[in-house]
C-alpha cells in the first residue's frame, strides 16, 4: 500500500536520524545497519497508530515523531516474536 504524504512526511524522520542510530548502534553491535534496518522495519510498523500522524504540522507533532523514531531504534525484534 503506498504511503500518504504524511506517512512520508513521518517517515523521513527515522531516515533523518539513520546517520545517529548507525553510529549508536556501533558501539554496541557488529552489523550496525543490519540492526538499524530492523528497527526501521519496526517503526514504519508503528507510524499508522502514531499520533499527529494526519497532523504533522501541529506544535506536538516533530516530538511525538522524533521520540517514535528513538524508540523503533532502540528495539529489537523480541525472542518471543520468533517464528517457533
Amino acid at each position: 500500500m503506498p504511503r500518504t504524504t504524511n506517512e512520508q512526511f513521518v517517515r523521513n524522520v527515522f531516515d533523518e536520524a539513520r546517520p545517529r542510530f548507525n553510529q549508536l548502534a556501533a558501539g554496541f553491535v557488529d552489523e550496525p545497519e543490519a540492526i538499524v534496518e530492523q528497527a526501521s522495519t519496526l517503526f514504519d510498523k508503528m507510524i499508522p497508530d502514531l499520533a499527529y500522524r494526519e497532523k504533522p504540522h501541529h506544535p506536538m507533532a516533530s516530538a511525538v515523531f522524533e521520540c517514535s523514531a528513538s524508540l523503533g531504534g532502540a528495539c529489537r525484534p523480541s525472542p518471543l516474536d520468533a517464528p517457533p
